[in-house]
């Protein structure tokens, strides 16, 4: 029993002593490329008519091809410049083979807001309105009433005649106004009636609110004559009248010319 045991000993000292070979990985074995592309940015918020870039690092070094959900809110190129057309939301989305990535572009409308609301001027008088827009895009102006009062495409506005007009600044659909009073002037003659002799002067005076001078004339040239200054000239006995003119506005002064 006991040479069993050693000859079973014996055995498994053998097998113990013999070395296993396990097989190796081929030096050459290529493991799987994995494809991305990373984006300057994922979501963007713009107004119409806004531009802007998103760069894209992809794994393979290449161009990714472009594309917009949805081009007449978002259109963008082939090197990623996204130009804002409409409101609403468009994805735009860089691939290259086996990966993409996409930005949300959320696209406002501007918004247009004047320093004034209300203006009241005098025939001559000028003034200037500013917009502030959300947008990079300068507004354009536009009057309701040329004959009333003008503007430029500066904001500019000048005041042509009594009357009331409005001004509109708009930038892609959405606008902001402001009302234009050209009030009329009120005038005061330094006379209400005179009496002077045939073949004398004398001159009157206009005071006009609106700063302007008034435009001279009489009813009965026959009588008297009256210049751009106010200055009356008695041409024979009579009675007449001299009026000051100012945008609407008419002021009279009866002459009595005697002999």
């Amino acid at each position: 029993m006991l040479n069993l045991k050693k000859i079973l000993l014996s055995v498994l000292l053998s097998f113990i002593s013999i070395p296993f070979i396990l097989p190796s990985q081929p030096a050459n074995a290529v493991s799987s490329e994995i494809s991305f592309i990373i984006l300057t940015q994922y979501e963007k918020t713009v107004t119409i008519s806004d531009e802007f870039y998103i760069i894209a690092l992809t794994s393979t070094g290449k161009k990714p091809t472009w594309k917009s959900s949805d081009s007449k809110i978002a259109s963008v190129n082939k090197y990623g410049k996204v130009t804002a057309k409409k409101a609403g939301t468009a994805v735009i989305t860089a691939s290259i083979k086996g990966a993409y990535a996409s930005c949300l572009v959320t696209v406002n409308s501007p918004t247009v807001t004047l320093n004034q609301s209300h203006i009241t001027l005098y025939r001559g008088q000028g003034a200037k309105l500013s917009a502030k827009v959300s947008s990079k895009v300068k507004p354009k102006w536009k009057t309701s009433k040329k004959s009333v009062a003008t503007v430029d495409q500066n904001g500019n506005i000048t005041a042509v005649k009594n009357g009331t007009a409005v001004i509109t600044a708009t930038v892609n659909g959405v606008s902001d106004i402001c009302e234009v009073i050209v009030k009329k002037p009120v005038i005061t003659l330094s006379a209400e009636e005179l009496t002077i002799k045939a073949g004398s002067a004398t001159s009157i005076t206009a005071n006009v609110s609106s700063g302007n001078s008034p435009i001279w004339s009489t009813s009965n040239s026959k009588i008297i004559s009256i210049n751009s200054k106010g200055q009356i000239k008695a041409l024979k006995k009579g009675r007449a009248y001299v009026y000051a003119k100012e945008d609407g506005t008419k002021a009279r002064c009866t002459i009595y010319v005697t002999e």
